[in-house]
């Protein structure tokens, strides 16, 4: 698979049907995404990073994971002094991380991702809203789920998910794969190793399920180091819209989200 400096506009289109055919929803994997110096690097500026944030409100659904920029740094409409505030601790303090996560958030890249899945007028989140950097210890999991589907600011809809993983030398048995799930949560469709250089692009609906539910199996310190980055639009089609703005989360079996079940239950009430 050809590498992100090789992935112009005009190769991001060839891939167009391949992405929008992928089952149960829309997504593709790509290797070498990021050059594997690069990787080290950034890598190497994770381990240093003195900025993590902790989200300690889910430890049934995600434990042992960290973020920058924190959730609390709010980013509304993409304009507020907190975008600032991030933008300098990321240059100063993780500069080779802070030139992939500005890059892809860049026109050029943002017109890449509009040819390959097809979807236009896509809005870069600056402030990192739920993503940025990801780090993730011995034991921590994240639980299957669909991603909160509205910016929590005002910037738009969610459309799209990048994922980028940074791990030189993974270890298959150590698990952490990324987990592709049918909507009915009966089958697990895809599942993608979190090895360096790995980009993971999909489609946010309450439909795209994924997640890696079972507990890392890594030495004790030995993280599961990613990029996130999420693309927004004003609207989106009336059939995507949902009731449920942020994140559902589902056990193994169950067709319901645990949200689902607890508004079940607070009709039959």
């Amino acid at each position: 698979m050809k590498t992100s400096s090789q992935l112009t506009s005009d190769f991001a289109l060839s891939l167009h049907d391949t992405y929008i055919k992928a089952k149960p929803y829309p997504h593709i994997s790509i290797d070498n995404f990021i050059p594997i110096e690069d990787i080290r690097l950034c890598v190497n500026e994770m381990k240093n990073f003195p900025n993590w944030g902790w989200d300690g409100g889910n430890e049934e659904f995600q434990n042992n994971k960290y973020f920058y920029p924190w959730r609390e740094i709010e980013t509304i409409n993409g304009t507020t002094s907190n975008i600032a505030d991030t933008i300098e601790t990321l240059s100063t303090k993780a500069p080779v991380c802070w030139k992939w996560l500005s890059y892809f958030n860049s026109e050029d890249f943002i017109k890449i991702l509009e040819n390959l899945t097809g979807i236009k007028d896509l809005i870069p989140d600056l402030g990192f809203a739920g993503g940025g950097l990801h780090m993730i210890h011995s034991g921590g999991k994240l639980s299957i789920h669909s991603d909160f589907n509205k910016h929590p600011y005002g910037l738009g809809w969610r459309r799209i998910n990048l994922l980028v993983y940074l791990n030189e030398d993974w270890q298959k048995e150590w698990g952490g794969t990324l987990q592709i799930w049918k909507k009915d949560m009966s089958e697990m469709v895809s599942e993608f190793q979190p090895y360096a250089g790995k980009a993971i692009i999909f489609n946010t609906t309450d439909d795209a399920l994924h997640g890696h539910p079972d507990p890392l199996n890594s030495p004790e310190y030995t993280a599961r180091h990613s990029f996130a980055l999420y693309y927004f639009t004003k609207d989106r089609p009336e059939h995507e819209k949902s009731d449920f703005i942020g994140a559902q989360w589902y056990d193994k079996g169950n067709p319901l989200s645990i949200q689902e079940q607890e508004k079940i239950e607070q009709q039959n009430a």
